[in-house]
């Protein structure tokens, strides 16, 4: 056997002659499958796995494809500095409880392997979901479908955008300090009469004349006055069901725990909470010792997502490289040029992307 990578093998628990199928048996296996030219052909990875599918990529995955029976992706990494990297782009957060073995000799690859089985850890969403849309189950990605679309999409229109200012202004603390001790008032929405018009702001309801510090946030007129009046006040606020069926979801690391759009629970404006959904799909990978003599690795997805695809949140390992050296060239030919003139738009961006700012190009693969 090869040298062992001590950081591959950091988290190996024992060594599996189980799951090893010896040339005897792998003979027999391949002499059944001959007898029929019609059988469907089958890939052994341990003498218990096998796929029926398998998919060949000389490139890092966003989101593997997967089946119930399982479904193969095979990386090749022939001169890859990070063969490890071949996951880097994988959208879906798998790096939960699992365990790692090692297999003396893997029938696909005809080499010792680590064995590392890990588990989909499902995604986080707003307590508001669409019920269709949290429910929607998944074996692989369409980009252009109207689930992928829908990731992460809400109205902006007057009504939302008065929730949202409201949440907001309502969340934000009154920086007036009385005896070094800040005021804890509540927001209050006040009418200001000068120079013969009128202007709303947000307040504080322990305001007094010729106190000054105390909260003030200008209400903008893209705000609707009688809407938010009405909220303040404590009135009941119409329920609309698409108002109430969101699509957000947050990265499974995420620490956010309320929902950033407004919804609507017995008349009073609110923010959901952020719940966990648990996914059963398993991530299988076979990585042989000798990257160098065998330089190829196996992902095997077994199960079916039962939940929307999380949004991507990983830049791929390709746009990085090409951003990267983009912007070493821009700032080797114009020294003068800013963080801020790079990300707000620049000619490089359209030369090397097609795109007209950064934010595209990050999205540009979608």
């Amino acid at each position: 056997m090869s040298k062992v990578n001590p950081v591959i093998l950091s988290d190996i628990e024992t060594i599996s002659d189980d799951e090893t199928i010896s040339e005897n048996e792998y003979s027999e296996l391949m002499d059944e499958q001959d007898a029929n030219e019609d059988a469907e052909q089958i890939a052994f990875f341990t003498k218990y796995l096998s796929v029926s599918e398998v998919i060949h990529s000389a490139f890092p995955i966003e989101y593997p494809k997967t089946s119930p029976q399982g479904i193969a992706t095979v990386f090749n990494v022939t001169g890859w500095a990070n063969p490890m990297a071949c996951f880097n782009d994988i959208q879906y957060s798998n790096n939960g409880a699992g365990g790692s073995i090692s297999i003396q000799n893997c029938p696909y690859f005809g080499v010792p392997v680590k064995k590392d089985v890990r588990k989909c850890q499902g995604i986080k969403h707003c307590s508001f979901a669409d019920p269709d849309f949290i429910n929607e189950q998944h074996n692989e990605v369409d980009m252009e479908s109207e689930m992928f679309i829908k990731l992460n999409q809400h109205q902006h229109n007057k009504k939302t955008k008065t929730y949202t200012f409201f949440l907001a202004a309502k969340s934000t603390a009154c920086k007036y300090k009385s005896n070094n001790q800040l005021c804890d008032g509540q927001a209050k929405l006040r009418r200001i009469i000068k120079n013969g018009g009128e202007e709303y702001i947000i307040g504080c309801d322990k305001w007094v004349r010729g106190e000054k510090w105390h909260r003030y946030i200008k209400v903008p007129g893209e705000i609707d006055l009688e809407l938010l009046r009405d909220i303040f006040q404590g009135r009941v606020i119409d329920e609309n069901n698409n108002e109430n069926q969101c699509c957000t979801i947050v990265s499974r690391a995420s620490s956010i725990s309320l929902c950033e759009f407004p919804h609507i629970q017995d008349g009073q404006v609110m923010r959901g909470t952020i719940i966990e959904r648990k996914c059963n799909v398993q991530f299988i990978k076979f990585i042989p010792y000798d990257l160098a003599a065998c330089p190829y690795i196996a992902l095997v997805c077994i199960g079916t997502h039962n939940h929307p695809p999380p949004p991507p949140e990983r830049t791929p390992v390709g746009i990085k490289d090409e951003l990267q050296a983009m912007i070493q060239n821009i700032i080797a030919s114009d020294d003068s040029v800013t963080s801020r003139s790079i990300i707000a738009g620049n000619s490089s961006i359209k030369a090397t992307f097609d795109k007209d700012t950064l934010s595209e190009v990050l999205y540009m693969h979608h």
